[in-house]
């Protein structure tokens, strides 16, 4: 198709830090006190569901007093969740094949914009699909450039803004305690990582008939030089199945260590070694270190020569023994042929004599 695709990072309003839950309650609201066996506070602490009224925390407030503590509670609500959303959570992958992802770099946090992509016609089709504004974040969800027509922030969102109302689905959450990881590519571990969310319920197919699956929001950060690189596509290649590509130094495995802002340090490239079953550098003509990022020596470039050269001899030797081997086996099967052939030509004399 001949859509177009833009990536771009919205600045947002800044947030004040979070105030103390003391300062935003009333101070006649008491709170009742432990029990014998020294459990907290009923309502106490930094719980998300702030419990307030009589049967909570024990306290007889009038009317005017109730509706202050209500508008204080929907302050503290909204601050604690803003203040969670904006907390660092842990992005890391071990493939179990020797490859381990880090991600944690590319979240956004507090003020930060997320990240936002508009896309969704795919190239080389004749068909001109939808174009969708998409807003996510990488194992956290978006922060403050959420459209005012989403219900809440969640992880990835999509907007229709062609209607002018700006329509909102939730295409991707974000489960901490159960990530959804796999390799791009799990003949070549080095090759990238992809990160999967499952948002709201797919209302139905592309022939309009209902369906009993989720949305579901793919991010495939692939391995590749740079560490500004942004996501430019956002496509949806199966329904209600939305993918987007992501070139980072962040998509390749951590054993492929970065130096001067490059992976490998610009001196080589990651792969996967499968002698070692690990990815690790592989450094160019001149380079050595864990990174690359070491100029050789000329000791260390005539013992790989000479590493060369021997390799090379031994690989002829072989191959001169196999050749010698079926040399002598060919031979072996002429001499073997000529006897039968005199032997037959022996014996068919013997009978022609006999018949005279």
């Amino acid at each position: 198709g001949a859509g177009r695709s833009r990536a771009a990072a919205r600045g947002g309003t800044r947030l004040e830090p979070p105030r103390p839950l003391a300062y935003l309650f009333p101070r006649s609201v008491s709170r009742r006190r432990a029990g014998a066996n020294g459990a907290a506070p009923s309502g106490s602490g930094l719980g998300l569901g702030l419990g307030l009224g009589r049967g909570r925390l024990g306290v007889r407030p009038t009317m005017a007093k109730r509706g202050a503590t209500a508008r204080a509670a929907a302050v503290a609500g909204a601050v604690l969740g803003l203040a969670i959303r904006g907390t660092s959570a842990q992005c890391t992958f071990d493939s179990g094949s020797g490859a381990t992802f880090d991600l944690t770099p590319l979240q956004r946090l507090g003020s930060q914009p997320s990240y936002e992509v508009i896309d969704g016609d795919l190239p080389c089709t004749a068909q001109m699909e939808k174009n969708y504004t998409y807003h996510f974040n990488v194992c956290n969800s978006v922060t403050t450039n959420v459209p005012a027509s989403c219900p809440h922030a969640e992880a990835a969102l999509q907007v229709d803004d062609r209607a002018g109302t700006g329509e909102c689905y939730v295409v991707g959450r974000y489960d901490a305690a159960s990530p959804q990881w796999e390799l791009v590519d799990v003949t070549d571990p080095s090759k990238g990582v992809r990160l999967t969310y499952e948002g709201d319920n797919c209302p139905h197919d592309q022939n309009n008939q209902p369906v009993a699956f989720k949305r579901k929001f793919h991010i495939d950060f692939t391995c590749a030089d740079g560490t500004a690189n942004v996501p430019t596509h956002a496509l949806e290649k199966q329904y209600c199945e939305y993918t987007v590509e992501w070139p980072s130094v962040y998509g390749c495995p951590v054993e492929c260590p970065i130096g001067g802002r490059q992976i490998c340090s610009g001196n080589g490239h990651c792969g996967y070694d499968l002698d070692m079953r690990s990815p690790r550098c592989f450094c160019n003509d001149g380079y050595a270190g864990g990174s690359c990022g070491q100029k050789a020596s000329s000791g260390d470039s005539s013992e790989s020569a000479s590493e060369a050269v021997t390799g090379i001899l031994v690989a002829l030797f072989v191959v001169s023994l196999v050749f010698a081997a079926g040399v002598f086996y060919l031979g072996r099967q002429v001499t073997k042929y000529r006897d039968d052939m005199n032997q037959f030509q022996v014996h068919s004399g013997a009978m022609d004599m006999d018949a005279i």
